[in-house]
């Protein structure tokens, strides 16, 4: 992952500086980036639903959107499964991977290495803004903004950590959980205005009200759900620290136990808040209760099957478009960009989420398969490339020798 980088494990070691290539496959938590990769799966299916297909306003105030049997069911199912799960997971693991940096390059130095994590995050914060001039459903932004807030935790030990995570997590749990969003009639209103402009207008329109919309509702919300985003960064950093990220097989029982709790609870709290339709003080109530169980629980499940030697090689399967998220990330926004806006196929507002649900399973599963293909053949991704060269202030080794391509290719 870093070059000119040692190697601590977390602890200082003065005098004791040593010189690092790019980290090697079998140096990488290939775990974490399979999780990267499978999370990534779900973020693309909800961000396809709620923010490409049709307007997020559109897609709260109106929950189906087109009728028939199988449309329905994908709502349902998305809503269920994945919506809100993906991006607690991402959070999580922004955490992780912030941690997982600042401990490699802490033998460079306390100072040094916090100032390579804030232009790290600098420069996931200039991509933020760049993205959110393809797309204004960006979270890049709002990750470097946390990032940011939460990186003194990673000077302190990972007990500290959890109870700062515990402490922000609190108010979360008497807020609303979906903070700032506007009145049912103000959402119906700016879903067919952003229908009308999305679905046929041309580039330079739907920027200008992209930003419009992006500044008067869009930032407000990514502002309300800050504290959760903190929280959960919080506790990707501790986990991490206290071994329960990498010693995986020393934690296989703890994982299954917090999977069947988080999994037990987030089902029966989800449940609640859709069938809770006419009691919206029950439905608020169940939503704040059901996306962090049950996305830890997923964690948690993934980490116990990674735990056991027969089922890596299936779940390992999804560690390069892991390894790949930020480019793969921003390739969805460019692409499904261009098929739903005007300036493309305009097919914003026109599509059940069936057929959409389809299609982004395919572009997922052609994703998985060019990832791997890339990084035979290369070290990063290439806007994963540009954040490190950018962040070390020097091209970074892009090309694979022809030692570690035929390595590769024999695994």
């Amino acid at each position: 992952m870093l070059t000119n980088v040692c190697v601590t494990n977390g602890q200082d070691s003065p005098g004791k500086v040593v010189l690092l290539s790019p980290t090697a496959e079998h140096e990488r938590y290939q775990s974490v980036d399979a999780l990267r990769g499978l999370a990534l799966f779900g973020v693309l299916l909800v961000n396809l639903q709620t923010e490409f297909r049709v307007s997020i306003f559109g897609f709260y105030a109106s929950f189906h959107s087109h009728g028939g049997r199988l449309n329905v069911a994908t709502d349902y199912a998305i809503a269920f499964l994945l919506e809100s799960k993906s991006f607690t997971i991402f959070s999580f693991l922004f955490g992780v991977g912030m941690a997982i940096f600042f401990d490699r390059a802490r033998c460079l130095g306390r100072k040094r290495a916090c100032a390579l994590l804030l232009r790290r995050l600098a420069v996931l914060a200039v991509f933020g803004v760049l993205h959110m001039l393809i797309w204004n459903g960006d979270i890049l932004l709002l990750y470097a903004l946390a990032g940011l807030l939460t990186f003194p935790a990673l000077l302190v030990g990972p007990r500290v950590s959890l109870g700062l995570a515990l402490a922000v997590a609190l108010p979360c749990l008497v807020g609303a959980p979906l903070p700032g969003f506007p009145s049912q009639a103000t959402m119906l209103r700016l879903g067919a205005a952003a229908t009308s402009v999305y679905g046929s207008a041309g580039l330079r329109e739907i920027v200008v009200f992209r930003c419009q919309e992006t500044y008067l509702y869009i930032l407000p919300l990514l502002l309300g759900s800050l504290p959760r985003v903190l929280a959960l960064i919080l506790t990707g950093m501790a986990s991490y620290r206290l071994g329960l990220v990498v010693d995986r097989p020393r934690h296989a029982k703890r994982y299954l136990a917090v999977a069947l709790v988080g999994l037990a609870i987030g089902c029966c709290a989800r449940s609640l808040e859709l069938l809770a339709v006419t009691s919206q003080p029950l439905a608020r109530f169940a939503s704040t209760f059901a996306s962090v169980p049950f996305a830890l629980g997923y964690v948690a499940l993934f980490f116990w099957a990674s735990a056991d030697q027969q089922r890596r090689p299936l779940v390992n399967v999804f560690a390069p478009i892991g390894r790949m998220a930020l480019s793969n990330y921003l390739f969805q926004s460019v692409l499904l960009g261009f098929v739903f806006f005007g300036y493309g196929l305009g097919l914003f507002g026109r599509l059940g989420s069936a057929p959409v649900a389809v299609g982004g399973i395919v572009l997922y599963s052609v994703q998985v398969l060019v990832s791997r293909a890339w990084l035979e053949r290369f070290r990063f991704g290439p806007l994963e490339w540009l954040w490190r060269s950018l962040t070390w202030g020097r091209a970074q080794p892009f090309r694979r020798n022809p030692s570690s391509l035929a390595a590769a290719r024999r695994s």
